[in-house]
Order: structure tokens, then C-alpha cells, then sequence
């Protein structure tokens, strides 16, 4: 006690508990009247610890501020803020350091923005922002204003990714040749040849490898979520979003995205665990005590989309409620359970090569995932042409044999060889389409 007595002697006088209030009032202040410039300056003083400025754009998305992807012909190294909206810093993209920002800020600066990848590289120098930066400047979204007309999200940086090697060669190309003091015989270096013509064969990345990519790159994902893809669905089955949650006894479904757990020794030995999850509409924290947590232990992992049955009880602590979970469930599991089926348009069967070659593509497929008489029914909706040349539509529901799994990777598997249109899971109560 006499050594605690002598430390508030000067720890906690009244000057120190001044000059605190003093600076609370201040940021407080700057955070009720410039919302944005407040939230970049606080994001760029933590710009190089990911999990708090992850933290922060989670305040920023409550107070209503628009966050603006890193752009390459906009964005500083520090994060920005005006007209309530936040502009992402380049400096906080992960293998983005200060000497490859200040490269491309001052290329940026003497000949203005940039057109395309091929200029990009060619005017930013390639010893400071080489293959590996661009890459990540590329998955972080600061390169998608290069997309031309028609292009997503999705095809502009999957376009990049594959133009990326032209671009780099054409950049060291024309470089040599500059050192060297040659010049093409129509005054400049030509560019790299096949880029515009990839624009139409490159296959659009997914959204979730477009959303991996984010996350491998910013620490979060910024223009999109995992769980988009399935609220459709989840809906479809009845399960409320986290904002809608009211207490209701036990049996009750809630999904999310897992954000983070706590795992506590509990008095009797075992352990208990503590989920949080995110469904964009909100947050919520899942109680898994003893044996609940045990059983369900492997497939608990941060990043991953869980269903959690249990009880919706009230938070008098926090206020709104929480849940005590006595099952987990994977995507996958919830779809078994719903007994949907597998719907796919496989096109019209002309001739008998048509029907071979739709059996081998969707044996292909189909294989991986196969769960004789345990999994979900495939039905599949064929057009054949009659004697006259009709066309005739049928439904084909394959034998139990041909049950299968539905997962993501299947789904993807039959997407990318029918078209995403003509696959769908179908419930007896309502219909979601993936």
C-alpha cells in the first residue's frame, strides 16, 4: 500500500486528469464536426498494425462514412478524408511501403494520372514497385480504375493479374533500351502486345477470390463480404439476419461470418468457447459451453460461415441478446438438412455426341462430390429435339446413386461448365439461386 500511495502521489494528480480531459474534449470535437478527417488521421497514426485499423473501419462504417478503396490516381500513402468520405491509404496495403508510394506519387505528379497497367509500369520505377507490389496494389482494388467498358470488379482485376507479366516485360524492355540510348524506329518503345485481347477470354475471378485477395491485402475485406452470397439463400430458410434477432427458446438458426473466438477453462474443467459473428447487419456473440464446444471444436475457425442453433436470450449486460449454441452447422450441413435438390439446365441434347459429351461433363463434375442415397437429388432440365424438330423440355431426376454433397466447390464446379443462370438449389419452401 505505501508504494501505491507514493505512485498516486504523482500518477494521479489533478494536472494529469486536466490536461486528459482536456485532450477528450478536443478529439471528441474534431470527431462530432469532421468525422472524416478525424477518422483518416486516426487510421494513418495506426496505419501499419492491420487489426486496429480493421477495428477502425468498423467505427467508420457505424458513424455512416463512405470508405473509398486505394486508388493509384487518387490515393496519398497516409489515408484521406472530406466530404464524408475516407479515402484508403496506399501505405496501408500489406508489401506496400513508403519508397514504392513515393515512386508512384511523384510519376503520378509529373505526368499526371496514370491510363493503363502498361503505363503504370512502364513510368513507375520497377526496382521500388516491383511484381509483388503491384500484385497486392492490384487484389487491394487500387488499380480497378483501368477497367474499360463493360468490366466489373471481378474481370478488371483478373484482367490485371493476367496482363501483369506483359506489362512488367514491356516496362524492363523499354527501360534497356532507354539506358541504352535506342529508340524504335517510330520514336517510342511499342507496348505490350495481347493485353486488350485478353479482355474477353479472361475468366472473371470469383467473388470470393476477389474477397480473398482484399483480405490477404488490406486485412479486410473492403468492397464486399463473404456472406453476401449466401443471405438469399439463408433467407430462404428462414433464418433471420443478426439485426432482427428477438429472444426465442432453443432450435433457433443464426449465421455469420466467424470474426473471432475466446476459448476459457471452465470451472469443471472442460472449456468454453465464445463466438463472434458477422452477417453485415450486425455483430453477435455465441456462447458455446462444455460438450457443445467439444463436439463442435474443428469447425470453429476464424473466416469461416457457421450456422449456430441454440437459444436467443437477452444481453441485460450489453443490452440486445446473444445465444447459447448447442450445435454447429457448416453451409453444406444446412443445406443436407433443408433436403433441397440440385436443379441444372445442362442445353439441348441435338445428337447422340451431345448426350455424350453432356454425361462426361457432368460425371465430371458430379464425381467429387458424390453421397449415394445420403445427399441432396440432381434434377436436370434437358431440351431435345423431336422427329419434326420440335423441341421438347424434360426433367431428369438421376437415381440416388448420384446424390451428392452441395457445396461451394461443386456449385463453382457446375457453375463455370453450365453457366451460373443454370444452376440454383431449390427448396420445398421457396427457391434460392447461387
Amino acid at each position: 500500500f505505501d508504494l501505491m500511495e507514493k505512485f498516486a502521489g504523482y500518477a494521479f494528480n489533478k494536472s494529469h486528469s486536466a490536461t486528459y480531459a482536456l485532450i477528450s474534449f478536443q478529439t471528441a470535437w474534431l470527431k462530432t464536426h469532421y468525422r472524416a478527417e478525424f477518422m483518416a488521421a486516426t487510421m494513418s497514426a495506426d496505419m501499419q498494425n492491420i487489426d486496429k485499423v480493421v477495428t477502425l473501419v468498423d467505427e467508420a462504417r457505424r458513424m455512416g462514412l463512405a470508405l473509398a478503396p486505394p486508388c493509384v490516381n487518387r490515393s496519398a500513402f497516409r489515408f484521406t478524408g472530406a466530404s464524408g468520405q475516407v479515402m484508403y491509404g496506399l501505405g496501408a496495403v500489406r508489401g506496400v511501403g513508403e519508397g514504392p508510394v513515393a515512386a508512384l506519387v511523384e510519376a503520378r505528379t509529373e505526368s499526371g494520372p496514370f491510363l493503363d497497367l502498361a503505363d503504370f509500369c512502364s513510368r513507375v520505377d520497377a526496382r521500388k514497385a516491383n511484381r509483388r507490389v503491384v500484385e497486392a496494389l492490384i487484389r487491394a482494388g487500387a488499380l480497378d480504375v483501368f477497367a474499360v467498358d463493360g468490366e466489373d470488379v471481378n474481370h478488371v482485376r483478373a484482367r490485371l493479374l493476367s496482363e501483369l507479366p506483359d506489362a512488367l516485360q514491356g516496362a524492363e524492355q523499354a527501360a534497356r533500351t532507354l539506358a541504352a540510348g535506342m529508340t524504335d524506329l517510330f520514336g517510342e518503345v511499342a507496348p505490350a502486345q495481347g493485353a486488350s485481347a485478353r479482355r474477353g477470354v479472361v475468366a472473371p475471378l470469383s467473388t470470393r477470390e476477389r474477397l480473398e485477395g482484399e483480405k490477404e491485402a488490406l486485412g479486410l475485406f473492403l468492397t464486399g463480404h463473404p456472406i453476401e452470397a449466401y443471405l438469399a439463400e439463408l433467407g430462404a430458410l428462414g433464418i433471420s439476419r443478426i439485426a432482427d434477432l428477438r429472444p426465442r427458446r432453443a432450435g433457433q438458426l443464426v449465421a455469420g461470418w466467424v470474426v473471432s473466438q475466446r476459448i476459457l477453462a471452465s470451472r469443471r474443467g472442460g472449456e468454453n468457447c465464445f463466438v463472434e459473428i458477422d452477417d453485415r447487419s450486425g455483430r453477435i456473440e455465441v456462447a458455446l459451453f462444455g460438450d457443445a464446444f467439444e463436439t463442435h471444436r474443428a469447425l470453429i475457425t476464424k473466416g469461416a460461415i457457421l450456422i449456430f442453433e441454440g437459444d436467443i436470450q437477452p444481453d441485460e449486460a450489453g443490452g440486445g441478446v446473444k445465444v447459447r449454441g448447442e450445435r454447429v452447422l457448416r453451409i453444406d450441413d444446412l443445406r443436407l438438412r433443408a433436403r433441397g435438390e440440385l436443379r441444372v439446365e445442362v442445353g439441348a441434347l441435338l445428337t447422340s455426341a451431345d448426350h455424350e459429351a453432356i454425361t462426361t461433363r457432368l460425371r465430371r463434375c458430379l464425381e467429387p462430390a458424390r453421397r449415394p442415397h445420403t445427399g441432396c437429388a440432381v434434377n436436370l432440365l434437358v431440351r431435345a429435339r423431336g422427329a419434326e424438330g420440335h423441341f421438347a423440355e424434360g426433367r431428369v431426376r438421376l437415381g440416388p446413386d448420384w446424390q451428392v454433397t452441395p457445396s461451394d466447390d461443386l456449385l463453382e464446379r457446375l457453375r463455370a461448365e453450365f453457366g451460373s443462370e443454370r444452376v440454383r438449389l431449390a427448396y420445398a419452401a421457396s427457391e434460392a439461386s447461387l
